[in-house]
């Protein structure tokens, strides 16, 4: 017969046992994998043809990329993305000035019984877009604080990488008109405005850009009480 403490204390070890396995059956963690059915994993995503933008940027902009070991991180794959990822990419390229870049159809290479992926992307970027000309207007009037050389239009415009005859790149407008907001911000004009406007031509490759400067008046802060 079981001694009353012992016949306790193996009912105790009998509840906690079904309760831990009851756990473990009802939860799935919840993946990529287990959701959509994926059983293959991403090794390498392969990009060739590129010259202008690097490996590492135009996988960032993939639904489907490489497992990475540091941190870890299982990247799985779907076919359903591919089509979807040809366009991201010559999306990509077209930011940066390339509107006739073409992506091939990304290939995928099946290995380890469909275990493991391999993606080849093949791009090619064709012919850029140029820029004309970089204009920059002060439509309301240059800056009318104090005299401030660090204020003077030329010296706000340098803030502007943006040259004629330079690839055209919308990213790199977007970022003019962010420190060139700044630095009139920092010079005291803390309503300023920059606003960028492009004018492409797909057939021409060339773009044109102006800049609608707004400094506003000028502030100063009074004694804070």
């Amino acid at each position: 017969m079981c001694d009353p403490r012992a016949c306790a204390w193996r009912r105790l070890w009998l509840v906690l046992t079904l309760a831990v396995l009851s756990a473990a059956c009802g939860h799935r963690r919840t993946t990529v994998k287990n959701i959509a059915g994926a059983t293959a994993r991403i090794r390498h995503v392969e990009v060739d043809g590129n010259r202008a933008l690097e490996d590492g940027e135009i996988e960032e902009n993939m639904n489907l990329q490489q497992t990475k070991w540091i941190p870890p991180k299982r990247e799985w794959y779907l076919p359903g993305l591919l089509p979807i990822d040809r366009k991201r990419i010559e999306e990509l390229y077209a930011l940066h000035g390339f509107y006739d870049a073409k992506v091939e159809p990304i290939e995928a290479k099946l290995s380890k019984k469909g275990k493991i992926v391999d993606l080849h992307v093949v791009v090619d970027e064709r012919t850029p877009t140029l820029l004309r000309k970089v204009d920059f207007d002060w439509p309301l009037g240059l800056p009318g604080g104090p005299a401030d050389r660090r204020a003077a239009p030329e010296k706000i415009q340098d803030y502007c990488k943006l040259r004629a005859d330079v690839r055209f790149d919308v990213t790199e407008l977007r970022a003019c008109e962010s420190t060139m907001k700044a630095a009139l911000q920092t010079r005291g004009y803390a309503l300023a405005t920059v606003v960028g406007r492009a004018e492409v031509d797909r057939v021409e490759h060339v773009a044109e850009v102006r800049f609608e400067m707004k400094p506003g008046p000028y502030v100063l802060i009074g004694e804070i009480t």
